[in-house]
């Protein structure tokens, strides 16, 4: 971007169409160098002779007062002007030049039909459309520790917003809220589809670890601390009425592709299982 500067004009007694070199400041003006140019910067130049004119760009050089000439715009088709000795040359503005706002050469704004392009920073110490941008920036900062999940009319549409899937499976990912450590964490969903309403049934690593016949006695455990004590009566006697939870807990081991669980629930001793409960 060509730099402006004010009142700049002076005379040129160079001829053709090459480099100029610039002679004295016109009267009631001044010199590019009075002017604040300064050696290799870059002048939005206009050079009138008679009817002819040339506006463009070009790089002043203070050693011998020259300017280079690079058109833009003139009256010989766009083309250098072929000067014969009278001319004037001066710095100056033009209608591109009022799209943009610069700083030293540089462009900070530039506007287009379809807006503005900005570079860098922009410091506002009022309002933008109402709006005061230091407190909401404030408020943008800590979005993240403010935000509120639990927001139902918010959180709750976009969630059921989610297109409705067919194709999960067993090692996709799940939220699950872990009352003991009252903290979210994420799941398979072969791992949660292991855990029934007591968290009777174990993961797949486990089963594979574990003893069969040393699982079920901690599943009978995990009843009695759940205080489901006529259950662990029912399953510790072997009685009648405690078919019904045998079959239930077959039907959980099958889905879940446990065969020797399976075997050792219908199989299960009385000596294996725990006593029956006091009371």
């Amino acid at each position: 971007m060509a730099k402006l500067f004010n009142r700049a004009k002076m005379t040129t007694s160079t001829t053709g169409t090459g480099t100029i070199t610039l002679g004295s400041a016109s009267t009631g003006f001044q010199s590019f160098a009075d002017a604040g140019v300064s050696n290799g910067d870059v002048v939005q130049y206009v050079i009138e002779e008679t009817t002819n004119f040339e506006i463009g760009t070009g790089t002043y050089t203070a050693s011998g007062t020259t300017l280079t000439r690079t058109v833009q715009e003139s009256s010989n088709s766009d083309n250098a002007i072929s000067l014969a000795g009278n001319a004037v040359v001066f710095i100056s503005a033009v209608a591109s030049d009022l799209n943009i706002l610069q700083n030293a050469g540089s462009t900070k704004v530039a506007a287009t039909s379809s807006g503005a392009t900005v570079t860098g920073n922009l410091a506002v110490t009022g309002t933008v459309d109402g709006r005061d941008i230091a407190t909401d920036g404030t408020k943008l900062d800590t979005v993240e520790t403010n935000a509120d999940v639990t927001d139902s009319a918010n959180v709750g549409s976009s969630l059921t917003g989610f297109a409705t899937g067919t194709d999960a499976v067993s090692s996709d990912l799940i939220p699950v809220y872990d009352v003991t450590a009252s903290a979210w964490e994420k799941q398979t969903i072969a791992n949660a589809a292991l855990q029934d309403r007591l968290g009777l049934l174990a993961p797949r690593d486990q089963l594979a670890q574990q003893d069969q016949t040393d699982l079920l006695v901690q599943m009978v455990l995990k009843v009695k601390r759940a205080k489901r004590v006529r259950w662990v009566q029912q399953v510790a006697q072997g009685l009648q009425a405690a078919q019904g939870l045998r079959v239930r807990l077959v039907k959980r081991a099958r889905k879940a592709r446990l065969a020797i669980l399976v075997e050792q629930v219908q199989q299960a001793p009385q000596d294996r299982l725990v006593k029956r409960p006091e009371g």
